[in-house]
């Protein structure tokens, strides 16, 4: 991905008006969590952009915004975001980083109140508008209303696991979701696990992502006390199937190598963890756990690797455990 990036930017040097390229490289540095590089992909380009002849500049800001927010520059990428916005109501990168702002800043009452009150703008995008829903949902639960952020996964998110065409992105926030709420000691019911098998089922032998294997393995790790779709234990399947990966010589990509570093007992962990076996689970996630940061997802999607590994340390029954989680 490195090179494919690297491939994306010499084409943009040439012709910065390539919103394609633009695209790509932007998405590319995302997937190997390179938040500097995609901030960078967009800042060299567009003030170069010509908004007389190419389309498209108001996601140039969105698309900014984000990697500005993802950089740790806040004051900066909501300015960026609502410059975006400003010139097409309807951006949902925009309105998904100024989500992201917020949340990262813990401010889930202003966060509620802009999702809401602009719900009929970004509710339009069919790619991301599902994942803005996740985003308001999390606002809910820093709030502590758990009720309203199960209630918009039932309404929001858990409706799209019934679709014939789905991606994996649907399946990372109904799965990240579902877990937050179940760490947070509500008991979401093994139905809505269930429910994520359609979404998981095609995507257990990928491993093109360590990001979204980890995410899988929150639903299989919930369900794989029985044969759920007549290929036997899917859990066991998929631990397998990454174990096969990593062995073999011939994958040399990133997600090769991050599997190899810390990918592969990531997902061991939180299957642990979901079994109940919080000191293995704790230990193995403290141990990986400045890892974190090399991967694909938003620093928001990360953090529910750190919440497993401080809930494991605190569900520990040894002491020296319990402090380190904190």
């Amino acid at each position: 991905m490195h090179r494919a990036c690297n491939e994306w930017e010499d084409i943009l040097v040439e012709y910065p008006n390539d919103l394609m390229a633009l695209k790509f490289a932007h998405t590319g540095y995302f997937y190997i969590g390179e938040h500097l590089a995609m901030r960078d992909s967009i800042a060299r380009v567009i003030d170069k952009w010509d908004k007389e002849r190419y389309p498209g500049y108001s996601y140039l800001h969105g698309m900014y915004a984000y990697g500005l927010e993802e950089s740790g520059e806040y004051i900066e990428a909501e300015k960026q975001a609502k410059i975006g916005l400003q010139l097409q109501r309807q951006d949902c990168w925009s309105t998904h980083a100024i989500a992201h702002c917020r949340e990262m800043a813990s401010d889930f009452k202003n966060g509620i109140n802009f999702l809401e009150s602009t719900e009929n703008d970004w509710s339009q995008c069919k790619l991301l508008h599902g994942h803005n829903y996740w985003h308001n949902a999390l606002f809910y639960i820093e709030k502590g209303d758990f009720e309203t952020a199960l209630t918009i996964y039932d309404n929001k998110l858990a409706p799209k696991t019934s679709k014939k065409s789905f991606t994996i992105m649907e399946l990372i926030d109904a799965s990240s979701l579902l877990s937050r709420l179940e760490l947070e000691r509500i008991n979401v019911g093994r139905e809505r696990w269930e429910g994520l098998i359609p979404l998981v089922g095609p995507h257990i032998g990928d491993q093109i992502i360590a990001f979204n294997d980890a995410h899988i393995a929150m639903v299989l790790s919930k369900l794989d006390d029985e044969d759920i779709d007549g290929r036997g234990n899917l859990a066991y399947l998929h631990a397998k199937n990454i174990s096969n990966f990593v062995g073999d010589k011939q994958n040399i990509g990133e997600n090769a190598i991050i599997m190899r570093d810390f990918g592969e007992k990531l997902c061991s962990s939180i299957n642990l963890f979901n079994k109940e076996k919080y000191d293995q689970a704790f230990d193995d996630l403290y141990s990986i756990k400045s890892q974190f940061c090399r991967l694909s997802g938003s620093h928001a999607q990360k953090d529910i690797f750190t919440q497993f590994l401080v809930c494991a340390g605190l569900h520990s029954q040894d002491k020296e455990r319990n402090k380190k989680a904190l």
